[in-house]
């Protein structure tokens, strides 16, 4: 039964190996770190620029675009850890990188020249012996669109970092050549920028805005010529004091119209109470009589008479005919005519006018006429008033157009001002967004340095030493086991093996030959026997 169990093997016995195996040990030491010093004498040199920003709470990032604030507005909470990890993602984004490498050139991205000869290289011959297997579709190298693989490119050698718990963002970028990673890094955060600027407002709210803002002016306006026509056709200008005028006016005129009632209550009372003391008043009075006397001549009578036809002329020029003075005078006129025809009297009267019954006509004529004013006044301030009163009835119907019109035009007003003050801050947005105003400020400009990224000397090196110790150690457990496995299989002595009788010692060149083949059978035993076989 084969024994599975396999010692450990000494410090001696593998000394022994690789000193026996120390040649191709050797060749693969050295094979190995002339490959690393190969790859560190002709590998590509990559240089990185790296940027940091500070993303700061900023007008785009705290602001509400006007649009969501035109109804009800609901209060959102977003943590400045999203709004970082959204400036990663627009940073990493395909559309950032497509126009990085539209602003650019897929030729800056790749690292070539403008105008400079191609270098032959052992990739370049590969790629062109490929490109004759394109017409049968069979290129797997095949570039189908060189803007694709410049972005692609880009997108792969970009690194974007977001440093935990802070408002800080780390883009770096390496190429081939240190101004063309730093030409990248600051045209990507130059659009960025604008990007920024351009997802956190809404498309179209400048325009909409403004032609709303035009269209509401257009309506205050509008509006404000039929309120200006209105008080030009009613003649109202300041309600709150016309009003209080109109209404002092109609006071003023109910109080006139209520006296003036009363006035002609009193003289139409006092009229009627003189006409009926009138009535009881003589005309004339005797103011002189005479008796036991002769008779008067006619000629007496004649001159009596022709007094008191001067007088009754006299009283007709200055009075009408329904002057009660006139009419006692034409009277006595006409009992003096009859007298004179009349025999002669015993007794001698003398009569004269009532003085009391002429001042009671003169009284009653001055309350006549004051009578008659009064009831013109009255009648013209009963007109006034209606007047008054209809104008009040039309000041209060103007007065309600003009307070539809006048609120229409506050709220008219107060929508106009709203969407000015929305039309501004979307110009100040589109203002900052032109003029690439962002929130997210360098913290570190993009670096620009020519000492290399990639690759690292100490690290190729240190790795190169590793992998020839490595390879040499291989080679010498490979050389040894098939060392061993070309010695023969070990097996219990043979006659040829015993010890044979004493010889007379043979001359020197024919005991070598001997001496080495018992050398090597008894070595052979003693690892059969003894030595741990070396793993399979």
């Amino acid at each position: 039964m084969e024994n599975l169990f396999q010692p450990e093997i000494s410090f001696a016995q593998a000394s022994d190996a690789l000193w026996r195996h120390k040649g191709k040990a050797l060749l693969a030491f050295v094979l190995v770190c002339s490959a690393a010093a190969f790859y560190l004498s002709t590998a590509k040199r990559v240089y990185e620029s790296e940027a940091k920003l500070y993303v700061r709470v900023g007008r785009e990032s705290v602001s509400l675009d006007p649009s969501a604030t035109t109804g009800q507005v609901v209060t959102l909470t977003d943590s400045r850890e999203g709004e970082v990890n959204a400036i990663e993602q627009l940073l990493v984004s395909r559309q950032l990188a497509e126009q990085v490498v539209d602003k650019l050139g897929p030729d800056t991205i790749f690292g070539r020249k403008t105008g400079g000869s191609a270098n032959w290289s052992p990739k370049q011959a590969i790629k062109d012996a490929l490109e004759k297997l394109e017409p049968y579709n069979l290129n797997p190298l095949k570039v189908y669109d060189i803007r694709d693989k410049a972005i692609t490119t880009l997108q792969k050698n970009l690194r974007v970092t977001a440093v935990r718990k802070t408002s800080i963002v780390t883009v770096a970028y390496s190429a081939d050549d240190p101004d063309t990673a730093r030409d990248v890094v600051e045209t990507l955060i130059d659009q960025a920028q604008g990007e920024h600027l351009r997802i956190n407002r809404t498309k179209g709210s400048h325009d909409f805005f403004e032609k709303k803002e035009s269209q509401l002016r257009g309506d205050l306006e509008a509006l404000e010529a039929q309120l200006r026509d209105l008080k030009n056709e009613s003649g109202f200008a300041e309600l709150t004091t016309q009003r209080q005028l109109l209404l002092q006016r109609i006071s003023s005129i109910k109080g006139q119209l209520l006296d003036t009632e009363a006035d002609l209550s009193s003289a139409t009372a006092e009229v009627k109470a003189r006409e009926a003391e009138l009535a009881r008043i003589p005309e004339l009075v005797t103011a002189e009589e005479t008796t036991g006397q002769p008779e008067t001549p006619e000629n007496q009578m004649r001159t009596k008479l022709f007094d008191l036809e001067v007088l009754e002329r006299g009283l007709a020029t200055r009075q009408t005919d329904e002057s009660p003075q006139l009419i006692a005078v034409r009277e006595q006129i006409k009992q003096a005519k009859s007298i004179v025809g009349d025999e002669g009297v015993k007794t001698q009267t003398t009569k004269s006018l009532n003085k009391v019954r002429q001042e009671s006509e003169l009284a009653l004529s001055a309350r006549q006429s004051q009578m008659a004013s009064l009831e013109a006044k009255q009648i013209a301030l009963t007109r006034h008033l209606d007047e008054a009163r209809a104008e009040l009835r039309a000041f209060n119907q103007t007065e309600i157009q003009i307070a539809q019109l006048q609120r229409s035009i506050d709220l008219a007003a107060g929508q106009y001002g709203k969407y000015s003050e929305f039309v501004e801050q979307t110009r100040i947005d589109q203002e900052l967004q032109n003029a690439k105003i962002s929130s997210l400020n360098f913290m570190q400009r993009p670096s620009h340095s020519i000492t290399p990224v990639n690759p690292k000397p100490l690290q190729v090196i240190a790795g190169g030493f590793v992998l020839a110790c490595i390879a040499s150690g291989g080679i010498v457990f490979l050389a040894e086991r098939r060392r061993l496995s070309l010695l023969p299989p070990a097996g219990p002595p043979t006659e040829s093996m015993q010890p044979e009788p004493a010889r007379q010692p043979a001359p020197a060149r024919e005991r070598e030959p001997v001496e080495e083949s018992a050398s090597i059978a008894a070595m052979t035993l003693r690892r059969s026997e003894a030595t741990p076989s070396l793993p399979r």
